[in-house]
């Protein structure tokens, strides 16, 4: 389905749709994948633009996605990793690939199994 820049379903006011139902371009033209790290970044937009809008009467805020990067995984220790300024390969992109994604929302990554019991400390992003 065609969304406009509120996620709302074009021709349809108050029906919204995102995640991989979601036709939605970006400012570029670009269609976005189907790719979990949208859907979930377009739920977390509705949701608080919803609950904006219900206390307050605001319009909608357009949406706008945040690449945080792919990631491939072939096998055991083989993957890739891409985020645009950070490229990884082999066993390390295999080995932070559980890491990677989730960085903005943890504080701490908890240790990997294999690997000495260290706490990494992350710096809010």
């Amino acid at each position: 389905m065609k969304v406009g820049s509120d996620l709302q379903v074009v021709g349809h006011p108050d029906i919204f749709a995102l995640g991989d139902v979601a036709l939605f371009n970006d400012e570029s033209g670009q269609s976005l994948p189907g790719l979990a790290q949208v859907a979930k970044q377009q739920g977390e937009h509705l949701g608080k633009a919803l609950a904006r809008r219900i206390d307050t009467g605001d319009k909608l805020p357009a949406f706008a996605f945040g690449n945080r990067g792919n990631t491939a995984i072939a096998g055991r220790h083989a993957a890739v990793f891409d985020s645009g300024r950070l490229k990884l390969k082999r066993w390390l992109a295999w080995s932070a690939w559980g890491d990677f994604p989730c960085l903005p929302a943890r504080r701490f990554s908890a240790p990997r199994p294999g690997l000495d019991p260290v706490a990494l400390a992350l710096p809010d992003i």
